[in-house]
């Protein structure tokens, strides 16, 4: 990752913020009034995709707006591909069966996860987790791939069934909009 933090100006308003950038990511850390008490606040973001944040000091603010900006830097290309509803241009390309299977934390089994109201069932034969069109698997060196309902194939830069199954259902929730 190039740079490290910078202190920006914004003259329009008078403050003075710390900015870090990757790509077309960007980290900002500044002060910030929250509930009457002075506070650190960060900002992430990537295209029209952000993550907002408070710590009690400047360091750890940093320290958080780091962690995220090297997580939105990995995926970049993934929020730019998912940044248009999908839906809609699925549904006009003939794709329509393009909704995840819902499910409720009770049906979870040996064979059957469900995370975030999506629920993902084993084929064992194929080796994937499914919901609707979705397909979730498993690579060597525990490199997870997701498959769209258009055959678009991602890397999910997670670790573990469960963290891939939720970064899955994050992505889900972004091109359904």
């Amino acid at each position: 990752m190039k740079g490290g933090w910078k202190l920006v100006a914004d003259k329009t308003r008078g403050e003075e913020y710390w900015e870090r950038r990757s790509g077309g990511v960007t980290a900002r850390v500044g002060l910030a009034i929250v509930n009457g008490s002075s506070v650190w606040g960060y900002q992430v973001s990537c295209g029209d995709h952000m993550t907002v944040g408070y710590k009690e000091n400047e360091r750890q603010a940093k320290v958080e707006a780091t962690k995220l900006l090297r997580w939105y830097a990995l995926r970049e290309q993934d929020f730019k591909h998912t940044s248009a509803n999908l839906r809609a241009l699925w549904e006009s390309q003939g794709i329509k069966d393009v909704a995840p299977v819902r499910g409720d934390y009770w049906e979870q089994t040996a064979n059957c996860a469900v995370v975030q109201a999506i629920k993902w069932t084993y084929d064992y034969e194929g080796k994937s987790w499914q919901s609707g069109a979705w397909k979730l698997w498993c690579e060597p060196q525990e490199r997870w791939m997701l498959r769209y309902p258009d055959g678009h194939v991602q890397v999910l830069h997670t670790k573990g069934t469960y963290n891939a199954i939720s970064e899955a259902a994050f992505w889900i929730a972004r091109c359904l909009g």
